[in-house]
């Protein structure tokens, strides 16, 4: 005989899979895509000639060009990942880096808000060439500004020339130009990359501000 007392049977205890099953979840993903990245360029680990997990890097320079212009040089990379690397139909090249650039000048600060660099090697960069494109993001009150520089790795430094676009876009004063012409081998300046106080960089220079 069942007698029937009012009340439900227990319900069967289910596994709990909810916030630890999707936590879990998302660092297999973030581990997987940093080994796919890791696995795909070793050599951005070792930005700069040593260890460098944030995958960044910093290097000021001074530039004194043929006609008289004194420059000071700061570069802002950032190793892109892989899903935000765009790569030339034409060249088949890939863009390896992002970031800023800034120039100072006697006569201001300009900031060149894209980047785009790419680079040789794959467990390492250290001897390795490097071309960095930049562009000016706001416009002057004639045109973009627009460098590139070349240069190859060693170490914590970039050692690279400006190819003579820096007096192509600054007269000797530090202003931009309003207008500019090609590029004039004759005039490229070498300098050195290497991290270091832009502040006080600027201010040797008699930058403003």
């Amino acid at each position: 005989m069942v007698y029937d007392n009012g009340m439900a049977p227990p319900r069967p205890r289910r596994r709990r899979v909810g916030r630890l099953g999707c936590l879990g979840s998302l660092v297999l993903i973030v581990v997987v895509a940093l080994a796919v990245e890791v696995f795909s360029a070793p050599w951005a680990l070792h930005l700069g000639g040593g260890f460098n997990p944030l995958e960044r890097w910093s290097g000021i320079a001074r530039a004194h060009t043929p006609d008289g212009g004194d420059f000071g040089i700061q570069l802002n990379l950032k190793v892109n990942a892989l899903d935000r690397r765009s790569c030339s139909r034409l060249t088949g090249r890939c863009s390896d880096f992002g970031g800023t650039a800034v120039i100072c000048t006697r006569a201001g600060r300009f900031t060149l808000s894209r980047v785009d660099g790419s680079v040789d090697g794959y467990w390492s960069i250290d001897g390795q060439p490097m071309t960095v494109s930049m562009t000016h993001g706001t416009m002057t009150p004639a045109r973009y500004l627009s460098l590139t520089f070349k240069g190859t790795w060693h170490g914590p430094a970039y050692e690279a020339s400006d190819g003579g676009y820096l007096s192509r876009d600054f007269l000797p004063d530090g202003n931009a130009r309003s207008q500019v012409g090609s590029v004039d081998p004759a005039k490229a300046v070498r300098f050195a990359l290497q991290p270091g106080d832009f502040t006080a960089l600027c201010h040797t220079i008699g930058a403003p501000g």
